[in-house]
């Protein structure tokens, strides 16, 4: 995915910026320089962790700091795929990266429409007013 990335990148409302100041890897994903920032961060899923709050942390790959991808309880109901077999796809999230005090860090996407996977999951449609 990296070499098919242009060079700058620019997601609304913020000004253009280099790529890899926005598009960051698991594996580079580090608390010391990411925790607070919103940025996409991608990597392959190695396991599924339940959460306390009936969600999933997606651990991946090789990532820094063992962070993780949070699907809240909300998003695994829009999924139209058991979480067990996202394990070997490649996700993609734009979201805060959080870090919680004496806990792994995670990254947290505002919706399910924020989290794309590779190979493609379908997700459930809302309703409209």
């Amino acid at each position: 995915m990296a070499g098919s990335l242009p060079r700058r990148i620019e997601i609304p409302p913020a000004p253009p910026r280099p790529t890899a100041d926005v598009v960051i890897p698991a594996s580079a994903a580090r608390r010391r320089h990411h925790a607070g920032r919103e940025a996409l961060f991608w990597g392959e899923i190695e396991g599924i962790r339940p959460t306390p709050h009936k969600g999933v942390m997606l651990r991946l790959t090789d990532a820094a700091d063992d962070v993780a991808i949070l699907l809240t309880q909300t998003q695994l109901e829009r999924l139209l795929i058991d979480p067990d077999r996202l394990v070997g796809r490649h996700v993609i999230a734009f979201g805060m990266y959080v870090q919680p005090h004496d806990r792994r860090p995670y990254v947290k996407a505002g919706s399910i429409d924020c989290v794309a996977f590779s190979p493609g999951v379908r997700v459930q449609r809302t309703t409209g007013p």
